[in-house]
């Protein structure tokens, strides 16, 4: 797999694998109208551009064979979903496509992130991930992923309980 740095010229790609992605890890446990609000107001065209162009965030997108098949997105600074510091980097979006789940992609992006941090001298690299998702959180925990805290999350009109977990790098 190829890991590249996406940018505005890759938005429908983005915007498309972002929509499959999210539907299809959270859509069987929530409703439609929560579903398609989360979409319209966070993963619109307009949201993920200016997500995009700020320069605090990085987006990275999974390739095999010219196939997206999964995605990362990195927050430093102001861009963090929770405010952690200046010496922290955050994952806000981490996701990969039904048909390569379980293949180590998710792996590669995990590791892609942690050497990201590393290279850019964050010493904590964090997460929010939704208390219902087992197995993400088992593969955080696998990977050395300490819970810390919680936070809301805000699913269309559903307010969902995240837990935050870090790793410390050397």
């Amino acid at each position: 797999m190829e890991i590249i740095r996406i940018g505005v010229e890759s938005i429908d790609t983005l915007r498309a694998l972002s929509i499959e992605t999210f539907k299809d890890t959270f859509g069987a446990e929530n409703s439609e109208v929560d579903m398609e609000k989360y979409v319209n107001e966070n993963l619109s065209r307009e949201v993920l551009t200016a997500e995009i162009e700020n320069t605090d965030s990085y987006f990275f997108m999974g390739v095999i064979d010219g196939t997206p098949v999964g995605y990362l997105k990195l927050n430093k600074g102001d861009a963090q979903t929770e405010k952690q510091g200046a010496e922290s980097i955050e994952i806000e979006r981490i996701y990969v496509r039904k048909p390569w789940i379980g293949k180590g992609i998710g792996g590669l992006l995990i590791d892609y992130a942690v050497n990201f941090a590393v290279q850019n001298h964050f010493p904590r690299l964090w997460l929010g991930v939704w208390e219902r998702n087992e197995r993400a959180i088992k593969f955080y925990e696998k990977k050395g992923f300490n819970s810390f805290a919680d936070h809301i999350f805000t699913l269309g009109n559903d307010a969902q309980r995240d837990v935050l977990m870090e790793l410390k790098l050397k």
